[in-house]
């Protein structure tokens, strides 16, 4: 088993809407915000709740305004957020759904700005939000599509005599001749921006996931480190046991003899083919850890799997040497090992506590050995 590809959530994440995902309170913000593809679920939702809100309030200024076909246009777009947020709360295909309506009726609404332009034509000003905003939301390659729509539709709106004869504003020439520029610098200001986050945010992963690799993982051995191998054997310990499974400590015999006889970088050299001839014998039965020093420890998933298994450690260990400085190096293991059947449930403190005491009497026995016992 490669230790380095195992991640410690084995558990398989069903989907879960936004709203129970931020009402459980289970992943803080950092989470949220770090994980791209949280992060970009959770602004969908958002967006959509803001922008409800946003086109209530402009379609109640409407109304008292007096801009009656403003007033529904942002009313239907308002009523179009409101159902893109109850999309959101049904399955996962669905959410995925409203990203692409919500695209569409950004596009639409924006054009239809342009070409109404009221009031005053203030409308319009809303478009320069849609490169910021779109590359923000559907990342580079989708957000610079999309932005790049409605970039063709102004220039084809301001700049071609067939797209102003549809203008219902009697904007200036200096306007129309502009605000597509306006426009196309919102833009690539929008892709820097995204570039530059992409690539920090990319970094930013890349560091936390070393960082947890190293926070879990020991340096010599790749295997797991204690701490790491404590957050499998918590998760096992603290739900009901309906499978049953077995924790085996092994200890390198006389191991202070290698370091004296050949030097603690030759003591690396014999700690690291242990630690990867074990786990190559585990394989997918278990996992393996650097429990400390020259100590190693198994969780095996099979306690019927793990005597046999332990047992062929042992056996690989006394009949194989290890060269070292071009000598035959012979080291032998002595384990003590808990087979915890279904049912049986202890803390995880006990488990560990048992299989030491039996780990102490096959040393105190002779070494060489493993002492077994069951609850």
């Amino acid at each position: 088993m490669d230790n380095r590809q195992e991640t410690l959530n084995t558990e398989h994440v069903q989907w879960k809407n936004m709203a129970s995902i931020l009402l459980s309170r289970k992943l803080g913000y950092q989470r949220l915000l770090t994980d791209d593809t949280i992060r970009i679920r959770l602004q969908f939702f958002c967006i959509y709740i803001i922008f409800s809100f946003v086109s209530a309030g402009m379609t109640v200024v409407n109304i008292f305004t007096g801009f009656r076909l403003l007033m529904y246009s942002t009313l239907i777009f308002g009523i179009a957020n409101i159902i893109n947020v109850v999309l959101c709360l049904i399955c996962e295909f669905t959410e995925k759904l409203t990203r692409y309506l919500f695209s569409t009726e950004i596009v639409l609404m924006f054009t239809w700005f342009a070409i109404m332009g009221e009031p005053e034509g203030f409308s319009v000003i809303w478009v320069v939000l849609l490169p910021t905003c779109g590359l923000l939301l559907y990342r580079l390659k989708y957000g610079a599509l999309v932005s790049m729509i409605q970039c063709l539709i102004l220039i084809f709106l301001f700049w071609t005599p067939w797209g102003r004869a549809l203008l219902q504003y009697p904007y200036t020439a200096s306007f129309m001749l502009r605000f597509p520029m306006l426009y196309l610098a919102f833009f690539s200001l929008g892709v820097f921006f995204e570039f530059v986050r992409h690539t920090t945010q990319t970094e930013l992963v890349t560091a936390r996931k070393e960082f947890e690799y190293l926070y879990n993982h020991d340096a010599l051995t790749g295997l797991y480190n204690r701490y790491g191998f404590n957050l499998n054997i918590n998760a096992l310990t603290g739900k009901e046991n309906t499978d049953g499974f077995a924790f085996a400590i092994f200890d390198l015999d006389h191991f202070k003899n290698i370091n004296d006889t050949y030097g603690h970088m030759n003591g690396d050299v014999v700690l690291k083919t242990v630690g990867t001839g074990v786990s190559r014998m585990v394989g997918e039965n278990g996992i393996v850890s650097r429990w400390g020093g020259e100590e190693f420890a198994i969780l095996f998933h099979d306690p019927d799997q793990a005597i046999r298994i332990c047992q062929d450690i042992i056996r690989w260990r006394r009949e194989s040497d290890i060269k070292l400085d071009g000598q035959s190096c012979s080291i032998t293991i002595s384990a003590g090992l808990l087979l915890v059947p279904a049912g049986k449930q202890l803390a995880t403190s006990e488990i560990i506590t048992m299989a030491d005491a039996n780990l102490y009497d096959a040393k105190e026995s002779g070494r060489n050995r493993m002492i077994v016992s069951s609850l």
